[in-house]
């Protein structure tokens, strides 16, 4: 029988050695074709001896975790059992791009690096999708050539996200263990790491985390394979990426790298001319917005203070004289909220009263209307005013097109109303109204002389009768 005294490799495959496992890329497995020679795809990983590679790239977990429920003797209860080991020899580099689809937590390496206990292990490197928010910081000493990639390729991903994929060390409550350092390459909200790296356990090997949506994982590979050369020589030998450096490219291939940094400088330009318009727009219809929560949005979604101020306004944009007669009022002896005249009608007056429901109309509100127009006749000697106006909105929490219409079945109810020349006006009818006005101002005298002469029910079908009469 032999025994080997010494050994010398046979076809030893060229450094670094690479396997994918789980990405499907067909830019990056170019590109491996053609800077690195030991690179190949895996369809499964159960019959390979990675002791003999270097690097693998996946999309899939590195690690195995299991929980289980199991009784340490048959005298026990059964307890949680916890079991976890690495996929990958220590020496193995790796380069995780982790789905975004994730849902929950997921476990990516722990420490002890592998286990079988009754015990957690005491800490964990986790990823967890569904952090929401848009706050961003770059991270600063990073290498130029990751900053770059960071801001070229990493950030106009994320920035297209609503919820972020992030990494972070954890460890048992109350564990005072080391953990995991991870060399974030971007911060998010809470300054949430959205990707970075580690080393492994040991030391001879590091783990680079990034974020499975990026477009040009070839680049990021390469970029990971340059600082592995710095810290791994032996395994990630030379620059890999040679072949593609400025000083073996051809003359056509300098002129048109410098028409494509000429066109990124042309993009990158309008980029900034549309986000510095687009900043604009955005604070314009922030204001806008706030404008129409006090105002026309008001007049669907409000009551008390807030939705008489915008009844107020409204009445004014339709050209009406309007008295604030709470201005006018002791505060302890309030009556009507309005007295409403019109330039085009010397001796119409009208007294108005807005109220806001969270449920139906109240007739409780009709019957103090009358009783301010009582007021209004002793107080003038009386004199009957034109016109009584209750301005209502009703059901303020519900969508306005699911409103019911203003006293249901009780048509009685607005008859007799209006036979003493009430009329009592939906909010969303003056909305209407309003918004008419804003786009057609030629309109303002029509409508109110149609208004002075309105009596019942005027709610939003009847305001789009209006307006398409004096329209026509």
């Amino acid at each position: 029988m032999f025994k080997k005294k010494s050994s010398r490799a046979i076809n030893e495959l060229p450094r670094p050695r690479v396997l994918v496992y789980g990405v499907e890329d067909e830019a990056l497995m170019a590109t491996l074709s053609a800077n690195v020679e030991s690179s190949f795809e895996l369809n499964h990983s159960s019959s390979v001896s990675f002791d003999e590679w270097d690097c693998v790239i996946t999309g899939r977990s590195y690690t195995s975790y299991e929980e289980s429920d199991e009784a340490q003797d048959r005298y026990s209860d059964p307890e949680v059992k916890y079991t976890w080991e690495q996929n990958y020899p220590p020496h193995i580099s790796i380069i995780h791009f982790a789905p975004v689809e994730w849902s929950s937590r997921s476990f990516l390496d722990f420490i002890p690096p592998k286990g079988d206990s009754y015990e957690a292990p005491r800490s964990v490197v986790a990823a967890e999708r569904g952090i929401s928010g848009r706050h961003l910081s770059y991270v600063e000493g990073l290498p130029g050539y990751i900053d770059e990639l960071v801001k070229e390729s990493l950030v106009p991903v994320v920035n297209l996200r609503d919820r972020h994929i992030v990494f972070y060390p954890a460890s048992a409550d109350g564990v005072d263990v080391e953990l995991a350092d991870i060399r974030p390459f971007l911060y998010g909200p809470s300054d949430n790491v959205l990707a970075g790296s580690y080393q492994r356990a040991g030391g001879k090997g590091s783990v680079w985390l990034l974020p499975g949506d990026l477009e040009n994982k070839a680049d990021w590979v390469l970029a990971a394979f340059k600082e592995w050369n710095s810290l791994y020589p032996d395994r990630f030998p030379g620059d890999v990426s040679w072949k593609s450096s400025p000083l073996w490219r051809s003359v056509e291939e300098s002129g048109v790298h410098a028409e494509i940094l000429a066109n990124d400088q042309l993009l990158k330009e309008a980029q900034e001319l549309h986000k510095a318009r687009n900043d604009e727009l955005k604070d314009r219809l922030s204001e806008a917005s706030a404008k129409a929560d006090r105002y026309e949005r008001a007049l669907v979604a409000t009551q008390d203070d807030l939705f008489q101020s915008a009844v107020y306004q409204g009445l004014v944009d339709l050209g009406f004289r309007v008295r604030d007669m709470d201005l006018e009022w002791p505060s302890d002896a309030r009556k009507e909220d309005y007295r409403i005249s019109d330039d085009d009608d010397e001796g119409w007056i009208c007294i108005g009263e807005a109220k806001g429901f969270g449920k139906g109309v109240s007739e409780v509100g009709l019957a103090s209307l009358n009783r301010w127009v009582e007021f209004y006749l002793a107080e003038t000697g009386g004199t009957r005013p034109s016109a009584r106006w209750y301005i209502a909105n009703h059901q303020i929490n519900r969508d306005p097109l699911r409103r019911q219409k203003i006293f249901p079945g009780r048509t009685d109810v607005v008859d007799m109303f209006g036979a003493g020349g009430g009329l009592i006006i939906e909010g969303r009818a003056l909305l209407e109204l309003v918004r008419c006005v804003h786009v057609k101002q030629e309109l303002k005298t029509e409508i109110r002389s149609a208004l002075r002469s309105m009596t019942g029910l005027l709610d939003a079908d009847r305001a789009a009768e209006l307006i398409a009469g004096v329209s026509s």
